[in-house]
């Protein structure tokens, strides 16, 4: 596995010093774009055990404290994640992780650019042909835009592109179970569907707003309201089977709910902001299927409908900082206080405060004790760490509009 190779490549780095391995396998991710995104942004660390040695073989070669160790074996989280976790933490080798996260954010951004450079260079050539190739020449091309013929045209595009880039990212994502996969994909199908019927009308009524063509485009936004409002009570139903920390409970197992208790937190918060961003382009869609036929009403329309979605996503990625934030300080505040607790209990606590908790964290810089801990730990949160995993695909799915 490429991922498998990437972080040993790291682990090298953090023991020697030099980036040369980690740079020959960042180097093998520049003509295979897809291949990056699902490594660091899709792979989890408790995917399967390769990986979780891995991990537990960086935080060893970081000399992170075996005390800490409970925050990431078995979490679900993705490697990206769990790299700015690490980030976030007091350590002596802090530039080496830095300049790993820079390496990966720079290659993405790079597949960032080549996506809109294309997309622009695409929609650029097809301006400039559309006129060429038909028989009217700019006549034509005067044509479509004074009738706003361009709209749906450009909307079956987008509608089309964005439908295929969703039922891929589907595809490759292979923590989402079958039947939610299937789901998913009817929502996604039904949107699609809805909005192409109704751009065929506009077209064949010369760009004219009927009844049939407004109906259909708010029956579109509406498939969205439904999924992000089942998507919001499955989230809240399996919230409740999450237990609450116990002052008995062993400091993993403390780590493991917070956690867990934290995702689902950022999951829920990102749900009601794509349910309400649904609501409200329905909203315009409405009014703007409503309103007299004209290019300005047209072109306010689309625009608003932009400035909602880049809303949606800035107030998604704020919600994630913020939990991220809430999470490392009720870690910090758990930590600090069976510190304390065990400081009071026994002086020789006072040394290794952590140690009377598990004996096997003792044993922790063994290859082989993270794994057992992860294993012993997913018998006792099995139910927990399955409802992480179907929730999983709410966040991974929510760009599907």
């Amino acid at each position: 596995m490429s991922i498998i190779n990437t972080l040993n490549g790291f682990k090298a780095y953090i023991e020697s010093g030099n980036p040369f391995r980690l740079q020959t396998c960042m180097d093998f991710y520049d003509s295979r774009s897809a291949l990056l995104r699902q490594d660091f942004y899709t792979t989890k660390i408790c995917q399967d055990e390769q990986i979780q040695g891995c991990v537990e073989e960086i935080l060893r070669s970081l000399g992170v404290p075996p005390y800490l160790w409970g925050r990431y074996i078995g979490a679900s989280i993705t490697v990206y994640d769990f790299l700015l976790e690490l980030k976030q933490l007091p350590l002596q080798k802090h530039e080496q992780i830095v300049h790993f996260i820079s390496q990966i954010e720079s290659k993405n951004k790079t597949l960032d650019r080549k996506i809109f450079f294309g997309s622009a260079f695409f929609v650029g050539l097809l301006w400039f042909l559309l006129p060429l190739l038909s028989e009217g020449g700019i006549s034509i091309l005067q044509g479509i835009v004074a009738a706003t013929l361009f709209f749906p045209v450009v909307g079956i595009l987008y509608t089309i592109g964005v439908g295929a880039y969703s039922f891929y990212q589907g595809l490759i994502t292979p923590e989402i179970p079958l039947w939610k996969r299937f789901r998913d994909n009817f929502f996604l199908l039904a949107h699609s569907a809805l909005n192409l019927a109704a751009y065929g009308i506009l077209i064949t009524a010369a760009a004219t707003m009927t009844p049939v063509a407004a109906c259909l485009f708010i029956l579109a936004a509406s498939v969205n309201i439904v999924k992000e409002a089942i998507s919001l009570i499955e989230i809240l139903i399996k919230f409740k089977n999450i237990e609450n920390i116990d002052e008995h409970d062993d400091l993993i197992s403390c780590q493991k709910k917070t956690r867990l208790i934290f995702e689902f937190r950022k999951r829920r918060n990102h749900v009601l902001v794509e349910l309400g961003a649904a609501v409200v382009v329905a909203g315009i869609i409405a009014a703007w299927c409503f309103m007299p036929a004209s290019l300005l009403i047209s072109i306010g329309a689309i625009l608003t409908i932009g400035l909602v979605y880049l809303a949606k996503n800035q107030i998604v990625h704020w919600n994630k900082q913020a939990i991220s934030s809430a999470m490392e300080a009720q870690f910090n505040t758990l930590e600090q206080a069976r510190i304390e607790r065990n400081s009071d209990l026994s002086p020789e606590h006072s040394q290794q405060p952590f140690m009377s908790q598990n004996r096997v964290r003792d044993r922790q810089h063994s290859p082989q004790v993270g794994l057992s801990i992860f294993n012993a730990s997913s018998k006792k949160k099995g139910e927990q760490e399955a409802v992480i995993e179907e929730a999983a695909s709410t966040e991974t799915m929510a760009f599907n509009v």
